[in-house]
């Protein structure tokens, strides 16, 4: 009887740390290869039939539904260009120019990589909603959106959120060409 009841726990015990390493490496900011391009980050196997577990697991969990890299390339960021966590207690500032893609997207994300609930149905700007030359739009939270224009979006009221840029048919090979990419450039403007 204690024999078994220690080989019962001794299963329970690597069952749970096996599942804390897999989360801890799901919640992790890097999984593999990693391509960083100021507060933004990719990684080139995302879409890919050369995608580890992991990192599969953690585009399943985001919700992204990856397309193959020739076809899509995702930048995701939950700071700014200072290096902070983005947080709705700020207020930030989003800026760029022309991108190199036939069409891009931003979109917001709460902490649960859901997007974030607003009565505005106001969760991305692309290519279509803004100047592609040069654009800047504003993000506030819930409470603060009675300052927002139909351009800028919406945080989640007093918690972290993340952006994703996905750049639909590229123009350029992410590899060999990353370092020349110039990004949007995500400002704090003021905190509460």
């Amino acid at each position: 009887m204690w024999s078994r009841l220690k080989i019962f726990i001794s299963l329970l015990s690597g069952i749970g740390l096996g599942l804390a390493a897999t989360l801890y490496l799901l919640n992790s900011e890097t999984i593999g290869q990693s391509i960083q391009i100021g507060s933004w980050e990719t990684n080139p196997d995302i879409g890919n039939i050369s995608a580890n577990m992991f990192l599969r697991a953690k585009v399943a969990r985001q919700g992204l539904l990856a397309l193959n890299k020739d076809q899509t390339v995702y930048f995701s960021t939950h700071r700014d260009s200072d290096g902070d966590l983005l947080h709705s207690r700020c207020t930030y500032k989003i800026s760029g120019s022309a991108l190199p893609a036939r069409w891009w997207s931003i979109t917001i994300y709460g902490p649960d990589f859901y997007l974030v609930a607003n009565d505005d149905f106001r969760y991305s700007i692309t290519k279509q909603t803004l100047n592609p030359e040069g654009w800047t739009a504003s993000i506030a939270s819930i409470s603060q959106s009675a300052s927002l224009s139909q351009t800028d979006l919406i945080a989640p009221e007093d918690s972290e959120f993340n952006f994703i840029l996905r750049l639909y048919n590229p123009e350029f090979d992410l590899e060999t060409e990353s370092k020349n990419l110039i990004l949007p450039i995500i400002t704090k403007e003021v905190c509460s």
